[in-house]
């Protein structure tokens, strides 16, 4: 088998067995990569507490769309199939916030699918100052991204406010697979769907 064929099946066995599309969600790396700033205006710092790493996101000036993205190969086109997403996360901010989570399709040229306002808000999540959240989102796969190389998940603020601290870790990202293997009968992945 050439190395493109072993690495598809590699992705493949990766999304059946529901890994996390996300690498180094825990932060356990010892760094922030590969989240990075979603304006370029942030500063991004790891904190221990709670005895887990926690990425710290900050900014010093205000401006609409600050926060943190991640991105991933597009699963759809690694499995060929579409399932829901799951995407979970724990976060604490210092000051009372409005945020959204977003996807965002990227394509093979690393352009934004659909230009600027390309993407999909598919939750908005308030927090209270140092009140810490357990976010668990299941949303579907949006019909605009399938063609996507990859995907970025963005968490970020629309007001133009500065962030004073805002903490994340335990991020994963990954298909809500059906449960009941009656529905696919017998097989791994949905027929149907192929």
């Amino acid at each position: 088998m050439d190395k493109a064929v072993q690495q598809s099946i590699g992705d493949a066995k990766s999304i059946l067995l529901k890994e996390n599309l996300i690498q180094n969600g825990s932060f356990a790396d010892g760094n922030t990569e590969p989240a990075w700033g979603n304006s370029g205006n942030e500063t991004l710092s790891l904190f221990d507490f709670l005895n887990r790493t926690w990425l710290n996101i900050s900014s010093a000036s205000p401006a609409p769309y600050q926060g943190v993205a991640w991105t991933f190969k597009n699963p759809v086109l690694v499995s060929g199939v579409m399932y829901p997403l799951h995407v979970e996360f724990d976060l604490i901010t210092q000051d009372s916030m409005n945020l959204s989570l977003a996807i965002i399709g990227i394509d093979a040229n690393g352009n934004r699918i659909g230009g600027d306002a390309g993407g999909v808000v598919v939750d908005t999540i308030s927090t209270n100052a140092w009140q810490m959240k357990h976010e668990s989102i299941d949303f579907e796969f949006p019909l605009s991204l399938v063609s996507a190389s990859s995907l970025t998940i963005q968490l970020f603020q629309s007001d133009s406010k500065v962030i004073s601290t805002l903490r994340i870790t335990g991020l994963s990202a990954h298909f809500v697979l059906p449960e009941n293997n009656r529905e696919l009968n017998g097989n791994l992945i949905d027929n149907n769907l192929l």
